[in-house]
């Protein structure tokens, strides 16, 4: 099997939404600490741990049993 064959939409979500939360929690902690005491850009970044974990979980699920 190819490499060319494990590129998938899900694949591609899931490195995307990955790399861009990482991404963004290293610049805060990093750069800009400061923000992290506004209470938007708090409320932003839980929603997006959210929806990186939901992301994630239908990502790494299992198929239940084939009936």
């Amino acid at each position: 099997m190819s490499i060319l064959d494990k590129l998938t939409s899900r694949n591609f979500l899931t490195v995307g939404t990955g790399l861009t939360f990482l991404g963004t929690v290293t610049y805060l902690i990093t750069q800009n600490p400061e923000l992290l005491e506004n209470p938007i850009v708090t409320g932003i970044l839980g929603a997006f741990t959210t929806l990186t974990a939901l992301v994630y979980q239908f990502y790494f699920r299992v198929s239940g049993p084939q009936s």
